[in-house]
């Protein structure tokens, strides 16, 4: 048996970081079901610091679909796309989620995680008027 060379260590890890880059270069056509909220938030994470915008908008939307009647998966959700939109400059997406999210404070405010408050008036807040 032939030791494991330094060559071909690189060569798995290049060939397993493409893979990676490209399962988020572009939008998912079907998401599979089975997926948790944990697994979903984890692709939409790596599409967005890969800038891929859509393929983070489509996880993070079906995210919400799938699991929006828990609302610490629904904020969290929300905050991250509506801040995709001020990324992209889509202040007239981002608007209406990051207001919705702040209205959750408004109702309850003491079983909600806190820094989505601060953080969603933060984004409001760079819209411009």
């Amino acid at each position: 048996m032939k030791p494991i060379t330094q060559k071909a260590i690189f060569t798995a890890l290049t060939i397993i970081f493409v893979i990676s880059i490209v399962a988020c270069a572009s939008v998912p056509k079907e998401i599979p079901f089975e997926l948790s909220a944990k697994e979903l938030n984890q692709r939409a994470q790596e599409c967005t610091s890969s800038g891929n915008y859509a393929g983070a908008e489509v996880y993070y939307n079906t995210l919400i679909q799938r699991f929006g009647m828990d609302i610490s998966v629904l904020i969290p959700a929300e905050f991250e796309l509506a801040h995709i939109y001020i990324k992209q400059k889509k202040y007239d997406k981002a608007k209406p989620i990051l207001e919705r999210v702040l209205s959750y404070y408004d109702v309850d405010s003491t079983n909600l995680p806190r820094q989505y408050k601060k953080l969603a008036q933060i984004d409001l807040d760079k819209i411009p008027q």
